[in-house]
């Protein structure tokens, strides 16, 4: 075999190669939420995925298709049907009209480049899991945390303001009475000390105008004690 022969058959593999991997070189990757939700009284129902694709020839081809609790269904988006399909550059929306809790299922997205031969050409996402709800469920969120801290603090603080006055309150409700008690108690005490002296002058005057022959004069007091007995 001659120098040229082997020259052309090296610079005809090399084209074959280079042409084999330019149209091989496809690659397509496909991403999805593992979980979505949605009200029915929201009545529509979105499910999206993200797609990217590098070095693929022609046009792309997105298609969704989903798993329910018994049956495998393709979709066929188009007028007239509750699908519909919205497809940009990185993304395809698929919006679910008029749901039912019986829509709830998972929904799966692929992309395929109908013309290279590559088998990285093709790719389905990993499944949304959709759910339809009638009412949502309470969930434990940081905002509904927030609330309940906050309520507690508020209802602690009116628990201690309330216990504050009660006791202020009260301790003024006992000086009160022991301020009364004393008064009294007082109030008795130079009662019973007038009481003794008045008895004490009675008694002296007594003594002392019977020694010098006047009569002596009645001390009219009720309070005052009179001792009208004769003295030895």
């Amino acid at each position: 075999m001659d120098r040229s022969h082997l020259s052309g058959c090296m610079i005809l593999q090399f084209i074959l190669t280079y042409c084999y991997s330019g149209v091989g070189s496809c690659a397509v990757e496909v991403e999805q939420n593992a979980f979505s939700e949605a009200l029915l009284e929201q009545k529509t129902a979105n499910v999206s995925c993200k797609y990217t694709a590098s070095d693929c020839p022609g046009t792309k081809i997105v298609f969704w298709f989903r798993y329910l609790a018994s049956t495998y269904e393709e979709l066929d988006p188009g007028d007239g049907n509750r699908f519909k399909v919205e497809n940009n550059d990185k993304i395809s929306l698929l919006k679910i009209e008029r749901i039912v809790p019986e829509d709830s299922g998972i929904y799966i997205c692929g992309l395929v480049y109908p013309e290279s031969s590559n088998a990285t050409s093709k790719a389905a996402g990993q499944g949304t899991t959709l759910i339809i709800r009638e009412k949502p469920d309470v969930a434990i969120t940081p905002t509904n945390i927030a609330l309940m801290v906050l309520c507690t603090l508020t209802l602690m603080y009116c628990i201690a303001l309330f216990s504050y006055y009660s006791f202020k309150a009260k301790w003024r409700m006992w000086k009160c009475l022991q301020s009364k008690r004393g008064g009294t108690m007082k109030s008795n005490r130079t009662f019973k000390t007038r009481s003794i002296f008045q008895a004490i002058a009675a008694e002296y005057h007594k003594r002392h105008h019977r020694k010098s022959g006047k009569p002596n004069p009645v001390i009219e007091d009720e309070q005052i004690y009179q001792n009208t007995q004769d003295l030895d």
